[in-house]
């Protein structure tokens, strides 16, 4: 009997300890996953790279780069060029400068200054060809990308505040760096973006002016009337 009993104490023994065990054992851990929140990379524009060709005896058409040489400045946004033997005006692809024909816009003078200062005092331009464009626009004018002693045009005057985004009828090969070039100048408001043109008139006045006074007191853009004897 005594046998027994003492048998079945130590069972009660045993089994207390194994559920004390269990009880004061932690907790497998509990996997947890972390996820990062989204991130929006925004891209700084940068300027794009001309190719390190040797240019000389490319052909515009064909190789899709050529030498051009300046034959007059137009505006911001065209010029004409001799590429390849041939005469060629020239509208700058991808771009819109303020106007200087017809009716004069704010910002269009110095658009105009920007460009033939970069132009007439180059060492090198480049025309460069885009497959995704017309070869010739409406007015029977080359389509290019302009480069400028290794740095193109199109963005320095986008990036000068001086000329909008426009006409992309095409996947341009660099409409993405000057669509994200575009939106970090107009945010900070120069120019064509905001600020007033020191050189235009805004009340539109017309001037009165003598013969003799015109080369003086007359700039362009001014509405005139002329004093004089004929």
């Amino acid at each position: 009997m005594l046998k027994k009993s003492y048998i079945f104490l130590l069972l009660l023994f045993l089994a207390a300890c194994e559920t004390s065990v269990e009880e004061d054992s932690p907790a497998p851990p509990v996997s947890t996953v972390t996820q990062e929140p989204d991130v929006e990379v925004v891209l700084e524009p940068q300027m794009p790279q001309l190719p390190d060709l040797d240019f000389t005896d490319l052909n515009f058409f064909y190789d899709g780069y050529a030498v051009a040489r300046l034959i007059s400045c137009t505006d911001g946004d065209t010029a004409r060029f001799r590429v390849n033997d041939n005469l060629y005006p020239t509208r700058f692809l991808a771009i819109d400068t303020p106007e200087v024909s017809g009716t004069l816009m704010p910002w269009g003078l110095a658009a105009k200054e920007y460009t033939c200062n970069a132009l007439e005092n180059a060492d090198e331009i480049i025309l460069q060809f885009e497959p995704e464009s017309d070869v010739f626009d409406n007015y029977n004018r080359l389509l290019a990308w302009i480069w400028v002693d290794g740095e193109l045009l199109q963005y320095k005057l986008v990036e000068e505040s001086l000329a909008w985004v426009k006409y992309l009828y095409g996947d341009y090969e660099y409409n993405p760096t000057m669509i994200r070039l575009e939106a970090q100048v107009q945010q900070e408001g120069r120019k064509i973006w905001g600020e007033i043109d020191p050189t235009f008139d805004y009340e539109d006045k017309e001037l009165t002016l003598t013969i003799d006074q015109i080369e003086t007191d007359a700039k362009y853009g001014d509405k005139l009337t002329i004093e004089g004897i004929v």
